[in-house]
């Protein structure tokens, strides 16, 4: 094999190309985050849509335990916030590494987003 065939020429190289299956395997077991809920362990999740080490609202949303709102405030601008959806607490920590314990019916507050 030529070395040239190994590599691709950034003219070949596109974002989308990337794999991205490791991202999605390590760290994001989707059922053992619900086994922890279940069990009332109060598992740890990042306020973030989704993350590479550990569990975020994207998984919470994908388990049916979380809702994502938006309410535009402008013509670009929208309000956007999670809601807590799950059957027992979990523990939510924020980009300021503070750590809030949160039950069904909780939510984050509210974020402005441009979307221009």
């Amino acid at each position: 094999m030529k070395l040239s065939e190994l590599f691709k020429s950034k003219d070949d190289y596109h974002p989308r190309d990337r794999d991205l299956s490791p991202l999605e395997e390590e760290g994001r077991d989707v059922e053992e985050l619900k086994r922890e809920i279940e069990a009332n362990n109060t598992p740890t999740v990042r306020n973030a849509g989704g993350v590479r080490d550990g569990w975020a609202w994207g998984d919470l949303k994908q388990l049916g335990w979380a809702k994502q709102h938006q309410e535009q405030t402008g013509r670009n601008y929208f309000d956007v916030w999670w809601e807590y959806l799950g059957p027992n607490p979990i523990k939510l920590v924020t980009s300021g590494g503070q750590d809030i314990i949160m039950s069904t019916g909780d939510s984050t507050d509210p974020v402005e987003v441009d979307y221009s």
